[in-house]
């Protein structure tokens, strides 16, 4: 596919196209002079937003803005020092370092040599993968996931690990008991539990859509329900409108235990295709927005913080 390039006003921005990078496998250099005057630029810099037609992706900076659209058979851009990846489960995506997902884990810390600033890079998963905090043990490794750390590991066999409203790893429970064993009371004030099934929790969220109704999201991650026999959500509203970055987002600023999650929903979506049940497609998309709204506005509210230094590429 062809990527299409941005010319912005203020200057003219790299980016990033078409060449998939080899995973990366150490730290990043002291020499990051580069990377923080990119960071500053980013900060400085004023987009307009642009309005997509209907046959065309918006495409979004990680300040939530769209800059430009791409038409049919074009991807969007990757953006400053990120670089193009493509993973045969997530797809194709845009990050600062790409890693070989199942077999490393993409690591992120701050840098000692640059106070403000978080260095980036890949861990192969069969040495242990990214630390763990103090106290807790990595936990659900698998070849679809990266696991994620936990005081105590439920016992695999007997038990699932249950995740709290932020997808986080929170309890153990028997095989198809997470859902029965949390009560709308673990949602935070003001949401309810949606989505779920026997073998599926679903997620926190302010309301639950019908089965003929689609949820829309604003650019504040709130959610709304529209009738899909009316057209369904807005242009700037609907699944369609955020995934040129929804992967991207996830995969590079979700925790470990919401990546994992995440690639839970890919494969259960993969599942659904094959049955064609478009109204748990329905649900677990709107799951999937859920998850990328909650890591974009809590990113969006440490915006003043320094940005990621990727591997140097030798």
């Amino acid at each position: 596919m062809k990527t299409i390039q941005l010319l912005q006003s203020a200057a003219a921005i790299s980016i990033v196209v078409g060449k998939d990078n080899a995973p990366n496998n150490h730290r990043p250099s002291n020499n990051n002079n580069q990377h923080q005057h990119q960071h500053h630029l980013r900060r400085h810099l004023q987009f307009q937003n642009v309005t997509c037609a209907a046959n065309e992706t918006p495409c979004h900076l990680e300040t939530d803005d769209v800059v430009a659209c791409a038409k049919e058979g074009e991807d969007c851009p990757c953006y400053f020092n990120e670089r193009r990846c493509s993973d045969e489960h997530f797809g194709d995506y845009c990050d600062t370092v790409c890693c070989e997902w199942g077999v490393q884990e993409r690591c992120h810390e701050p840098s000692i040599d640059n106070p403000g600033f978080a260095d980036v890079f890949c861990a192969n998963i069969a040495d242990g993968g990214c630390p763990c905090p103090e106290g807790e043990t990595k936990c659900g490794t698998s070849e679809s996931s990266i696991g994620y750390c936990m005081a105590v590991c439920c016992d695999g066999e007997l038990q699932q690990t249950c995740f709290d409203e932020n997808y986080n790893p929170s309890y153990c429970a028997e095989e198809g008991e997470c859902r029965r064993s949390q009560s709308q009371s673990e949602c935070s004030e003001g949401k309810i539990r949606c989505g779920g099934d026997d073998d599926w929790a679903g997620y926190c969220t302010n309301v639950c859509c019908e089965f003929d109704e689609e949820t829309c999201y604003n650019d504040q991650g709130k959610n709304s329900c529209n009738k899909i026999s009316l057209g369904g959500c807005s242009p700037n509203t609907s699944h369609d409108f955020w995934k040129s970055r929804l992967a991207s987002t996830i995969l590079a600023k979700g925790t470990a235990s919401q990546v994992s999650y995440y690639s839970a929903m890919k494969s259960r979506k993969k599942e659904l295709l094959a049955s064609l049940d478009m109204h748990m497609i329905r649900n677990l998309e709107a799951e999937e927005a859920a998850l990328f709204h909650a890591i974009r506005i809590r990113e969006r509210g440490s915006s003043d913080r320094g940005g990621e230094i990727p591997p140097s590429i030798s």
